[in-house]
């Protein structure tokens, strides 16, 4: 994800210092540096402080007609997922899927348990392949499951931390229902003006994906 960040950053720098040593003009080498040092200085400050840190909280939501009445969507949120649905392109490229999921109950709460896998750095090899996202039902009502992230041992960590899940429903008709999935989570990497809109993006198209696996009937 940062390569062509850093690609981008190489050629800004190099072209137009290239382009004025090849004018052999010293005092365009002196102002292109000024004006090269201005624009990057501020942005590799980003997240270095509190005060030159972009807010990381993020909340991105899908919505999605679907042919079921809302009493079936409702069971269809409590049963296993179907994550062999194909995923949409741009979540295959290094970002963790889940594979597996299971629901425990024990007298105090439930837990939705989604094993993940992928995504790892692959800077030592040593890294486990797979990781669990934990989940505790914090909210159900009709109309309205809320999950909230307890624990994330997947490589979903090298991008975002979970905050929670949040799908409403309403009937359309008898036979048709609007779903709505949210997603909140932190954004873990800067600067938020590349990262950011790329997250957003991912965690739409997630959210897309799971109203497809686990709302649907």
């Amino acid at each position: 994800m940062s390569a062509p960040l850093f690609y981008a950053i190489a050629i800004a720098i190099s072209y137009p210092m290239r382009k004025a040593r090849d004018a052999n003009d010293s005092g365009m080498i002196t102002l292109r540096s000024c004006v090269i040092l201005l624009a990057i200085v501020p942005m590799s400050l980003e997240g270095v402080t509190e005060f030159t840190t972009v807010n990381r909280e993020e909340s991105v939501a899908a919505s999605q007609i679907v042919a079921a009445s809302s009493d079936a969507v409702e069971r269809a949120l409590f049963e296993a997922p179907r994550f062999d649905r194909v995923r949409p392109l741009y979540l295959s490229a290094g970002f963790p899927s889940p594979v597996a999921t299971r629901i425990e109950h024990d007298s105090e709460e439930t837990r939705w348990v989604i094993q993940m896998r992928g995504g790892e750095m692959l800077l030592t090899g040593m890294e486990p392949r797979t990781g669990d996202l934990t989940l505790r039902l914090e909210e159900a009502r009709p109309g309205l499951v809320r999950w909230r992230a307890i624990s994330d041992t997947s490589h979903m960590t090298h991008f975002l931390v979970w905050r929670e899940i949040v799908v409403q429903w309403q009937a359309v008709d008898a036979s048709t229902t609007k779903v709505t999935w949210t997603l909140r989570y932190f954004r873990g990497l800067d600067p938020a003006w590349y990262f950011g809109p790329m997250e957003r993006y991912a965690a739409r198209l997630a959210a897309g994906y799971l109203i497809d696996s686990v709302a649907i009937p």
